[in-house]
Order: structure tokens, then C-alpha cells, then sequence
């Protein structure tokens, strides 16, 4: 789930507990008959609308679980992206065809990785592609995986992971999905398929 999606079910779960808690009176008391064992049954006091009050409870800790979770997601989306330019924010490194050297494809069947292979660019270090990299992934969990403007790039699906490593003075994004997850393979496979088009078009 997205940030947002996460803030509207929590907004939605206080509106369960707020409909339920209009609906509890502790002041109302009435009998109930118990017969745990069957044998004797004792009558207690209840109050008819205490489930009203159990159900506003559970409404208000779901919510609290919504807004905890939009928060943690925020938190390491600005934790992650901290120091990234807003352009590169805003654009993936895939989108910089012209910069990428190679992209090897694995096939469906096998467990290997996408790579990718950026050629050596000015201003760019390992540390900051890494941190471009994670950046992305971060930005893409926060939007709950759907960002169609970036409908290009290998790091949105859900599940994914990449490392940054050098290789004769290139730069090799190894791209996997986290338990190689087969809907999320697949697509990663299909971008990756793609962007390999656009880099050998080019």
C-alpha cells in the first residue's frame, strides 16, 4: 500500500470507530444469563453496547497501524532520496538510455538477475548511483508501485533489489526480485526487455 492509500484506510477505520463509539453508553446495564458448564447459570450485569466499545478499539488500532505505516514509508522514502538532486529525483537513471551501455536479460525460466551497464559519467560515483538506486525504490514502496510516469524503469515493482558495483571502470546495476516473486519477475523482465530495445535503438 501507498502512503496515501495507508492515510485513507486510517481515516476510514476512525470513521468505523468514531460510528461505533456514538453507538456504546457506559451507563447502560442489563442481565445476562451464563451457563458456562451447562449445569448452573448464573445471571451478571452487562452492558448491551459493549461490543460497540470493543469494535471502536479495534477500529482505532487498525487506524494506528494505517498511520504508522504511511509514516514508516515516508520516513524512508526522505531517508533514502536525502542529498538526491530533485531532477534525479524525478527522473530514473534508466531514463538515461544514452548512458547505458549494456542490459542483459535473463530468461523467465531461470533465477539470474537483469544487469544493467552504465557507462562511466561525469560526476557519478558508485556510492551515488547506489544511493540514486535506492532512492527510487524507496520513492516507488511510498507510491504503493504505481508510478505510470516511470513506466520504464526496472526498480518499480514490488519486491525489488539492486546493487551497484564497478566492472572495468563501468558501473553494473544487478537488478532481482526479493524470492523471485513470479508476477514482479516478469515485469522487471519486460522493462528490462524494453529499455535494452531503447538502448540498442539509440
Amino acid at each position: 500500500m501507498s502512503v496515501e492509500q495507508h492515510e485513507r484506510a486510517a481515516q476510514a477505520e476512525q470513521d468505523e470507530a468514531k460510528a461505533h463509539a456514538d453507538q456504546y453508553d457506559p451507563s447502560l446495564e442489563g442481565t445476562e444469563e451464563l451457563c458456562p458448564g451447562g449445569l448452573i447459570c448464573w445471571t451478571t450485569w452487562s452492558n448491551p453496547t459493549a461490543e460497540h466499545n470493543q469494535e471502536a478499539n479495534r477500529h482505532r488500532q487498525l487506524a494506528k497501524k494505517h498511520r504508522e505505516a504511511a509514516e514508516a514509508l515516508r520516513t524512508a522514502e526522505a531517508q533514502a532520496c536525502v542529498g538526491v538532486d530533485e531532477r534525479d529525483r524525478d527522473l530514473s537513471p534508466f531514463f538515461h538510455a544514452p548512458d547505458i551501455q549494456r542490459v542483459t536479460v535473463p530468461t523467465p525460466e531461470s533465477q539470474n538477475p537483469v544487469e544493467v551497464v552504465f557507462r562511466p559519467v561525469q560526476g557519478l560515483t558508485e556510492a551515488g548511483l547506489q544511493k540514486l538506486v535506492d532512492c527510487h525504490i524507496a520513492r516507488s514502496a511510498a507510491t504503493g508501485h504505481e508510478m505510470p510516469d516511470m513506466d520504464y524503469c526496472p526498480l518499480v515493482p514490488r519486491g525489488v533489489q539492486a546493487a551497484v558495483s564497478t566492472r572495468d571502470g563501468a558501473f553494473v546495476v544487478t537488478i532481482s526480485v526479493e524470492n523471485n516473486e513470479r508476477d514482479a519477475r516478469a515485469e522487471v523482465l519486460k522493462r528490462a526487455t524494453a529499455l535494452e530495445q531503447r538502448t540498442k535503438a539509440g
